[in-house]
């Protein structure tokens, strides 16, 4: 469909209302772990690559972009 990405992507989710000192701490965490140059050969081990990380809101606004355009192939497409 015109207009649509295909992305495999990954993240980790907290509960609603996890404080954001916490959010803000397995963030920093995050992105420590997969700057590392262990971590990103083990992702080119197994065929994928390491895209520069984005923020928690930055994540959801992806999350919502991509449920919006899969609603749509789904509507477009009558999958059972």
């Amino acid at each position: 469909m015109p207009g649509t990405t295909t992305e495999t992507y990954a993240g980790i989710f907290a509960p609603a209302r996890t404080p954001e000192v916490v959010i803000d701490k397995l963030h920093a965490a995050i992105n420590r772990i997969t700057a590392t140059t262990k971590f990103q050969n083990w992702m080119h081990t197994i065929g994928l690559e390491v895209a520069p990380a984005v923020g928690p809101e930055a994540f959801a606004d992806l999350m919502k972009k991509s449920q919006k355009e899969w609603v749509a192939i789904k509507k477009a497409i009558p999958i059972e």
